[in-house]
């Protein structure tokens, strides 16, 4: 590893899963506890309820066309206590799982940034809209991991801003679950501002965002569209504040609106450096969390939480010198990383491993009752879906890599014709491969649920 770091400060960022998932039912307990009956049924009660008026996924409204969508039901259902705790329960895991794989990735992509990070007195961190703190907890978690390893010990400053003041005891409470938030040297601050407006932003704000190392913009743009306020603008108005050196790490719903939010298709601005982006990835909880859902049947009766979530991710560091570039080998590194992330056809070929994982789903159906031939049929049916998938998966791969090249071409022509100074991609051939990016995530999302992670099918089976 460069920079002097050594070889082993990253781990397998799904061993965090099953901490997080704790941290968040701690967390939840706190703020009601609901191993006493009558709490556990108001918090069931309320969930049914709110699902008839409200789409729960990330606790956003329903399609402006509902007609509950500006309803006061609405309005008072979501500044309840319930809400806050259900929210937890249902999407933090998931969320501080995607930030936090995610957040590695960028570190292990730039190791000049992590040296100089881990090196610092104190590590400035200003969350903007992360009311639940989840991706705090996600990148404490990191960082503190790797001083750990490092024989260190970090300092942080954290600042969340949110529009929504009720936010506040909740991120407290969640924040004082990390093992370490009692250290008498951490500064935790809540700010409440309307993150549209920056005309509204408070001394305090601006200056949280200016002294930032890394400032975190988590599902902002999914919850700004809900509201039909301008994510563009806000983006903007964030990112020059910031300074130069600081990071800027944005995840969000995997919508090409939300990816124009930032900064256009090509993810390319003026003083800002694109060191990492996932256009499309369908993130999913590691297995070992699904065994926990028997502490959720313990006490909900439709209640789960989320186990995958479909993002894009980009994060820039800031510079005084980097312009729009998006130059040809740029793009292809871009691209060859993304693409080579992961590739299921690796783990396909690891034959042991299918055919334990046939033998281990052949017992579990014994166990559960189920007759030979009934077995046989659901095996031989696996086995063809594996088939169908690597098929799809190499269809979808050779129509990504078309795309790919036709944006790099593009570019080409760009850079060698009379527009060479303006590097402007043809939106057409961003939207076209972003397209077949989301294509190529979905089979691989297809691929993990139906041959990897299917037993959590039993799972659920055996703790009814």
């Amino acid at each position: 590893m460069d920079d002097g770091l050594p070889p082993y400060i990253f781990q397998n960022s799904s061993i965090d899963d099953l901490e997080f998932w704790k941290i968040y039912f701690q967390a939840a307990k706190k703020l009601l506890d609901f191993e006493k009956k009558c709490n556990a049924e108001y918090l069931n009660r309320y969930y049914e309820i709110f699902q008839i008026h409200f789409n729960f996924h990330f606790g956003n409204r329903a399609n402006p066309r509902h007609p509950d969508h500006e309803s006061e039901t609405v309005k008072l259902l979501k500044d309840s206590l319930y809400y806050r705790i259900i929210y937890v329960l249902r999407n933090s895991t998931i969320l501080s799982s995607a930030v936090a794989f995610h957040f590695q990735n960028v570190l292990e992509e730039d190791f000049s940034y992590l040296r100089k990070l881990i090196q610092k007195e104190k590590i400035k961190i200003c969350s903007v809209g992360g009311g639940a703190a989840s991706d705090v907890v996600a990148v404490v978690k990191i960082l503190d991991s790797i001083a750990i390893k490092m024989d260190k010990q970090l300092d942080f400053r954290i600042t969340v801003i949110d529009s929504d003041a009720n936010w506040k005891n909740t991120c407290f409470t969640v924040l004082s679950c990390l093992k370490n938030f009692h250290r008498t040297t951490w500064k935790i601050n809540f700010v409440q501002v309307d993150i549209s407006d920056k005309n509204t932003y408070s001394t305090e704000v601006i200056k949280s965002i200016k002294d930032a190392d890394i400032v975190l913009m988590v599902m902002l743009l999914y919850d700004f569209k809900n509201a039909n306020l301008d994510a563009l603008e806000t983006v903007k108005n964030v990112s020059e504040l910031m300074q130069c050196g600081s990071m800027f790490f944005l995840l969000d719903m995997e919508l090409i609106e939300y990816i124009r939010s930032c900064f256009g298709l090509s993810g390319e601005t003026e003083n800002f450096h694109l060191v990492y982006e996932n256009l499309s990835d369908f993130h999913i909880l590691d297995e070992v969390t699904y065994n926990l859902y028997i502490w959720y049947k313990k006490h909900f009766t439709h209640l789960t939480c989320s186990d995958e979530l479909p993002v894009f991710v980009r994060a820039w560091i800031k510079t005084s010198t980097k312009e729009i570039s998006g130059t040809r080998n740029e793009l292809q590194h871009r691209f060859k990383k993304d693409i080579e992330r992961f590739d299921p056809e690796l783990i396909f070929r690891d034959h042991d491993f299918f055919d334990s994982g046939l033998i281990t789903r052949a017992d579990r159906k014994r166990k559960v009752g189920w007759s030979e031939r009934f077995i046989n049929e659901y095996l031989q049916d696996k086995r063809q879906k594996i088939i169908y998938f690597l098929y799809k998966l190499a269809e979808n791969k050779k129509e990504l890599e078309t795309a790919r090249k036709e944006l790099v071409g593009e570019n080409v022509q760009l850079e060698e014709g009379e527009h060479k100074r303006t590097n402007k991609i043809d939106e057409e051939a961003w939207e076209k491969y972003i397209t077949q990016k989301k294509g190529y995530a979905y089979v691989k999302k297809c691929f993990y649920e139906n041959i990897i992670f299917d037993r959590k099918f039993l799972i659920f089976k055996n703790i009814q």
